[in-house]
């Protein structure tokens, strides 16, 4: 298993969801995951961390994923 501390960002408005996909993330890449619950927290996030990959949610409320990509 690759182990490696590339950061992911994980957009999602469903915390059950972001929980999984870090877990996972986590556990089977050793990837950093980064959170947000909003498209606008989202961007702020990308714009701050430089993710290597965004994971995006596209129907969520206030902003919707497509939107926000």
């Amino acid at each position: 298993m690759p182990i490696s501390n590339k950061p992911v960002l994980v957009v999602d408005d469903e915390v059950l969801i972001r929980d999984c996909v870090q877990k996972g993330l986590e556990s089977l890449r050793g990837w950093k995951v980064l959170r947000a619950d909003t498209g606008i927290t989202g961007l702020a996030t990308a714009k701050e961390e430089q993710p290597d990959v965004i994971l995006l949610d596209v129907s969520m409320p206030e902003m919707d994923g497509i939107r926000t990509l």
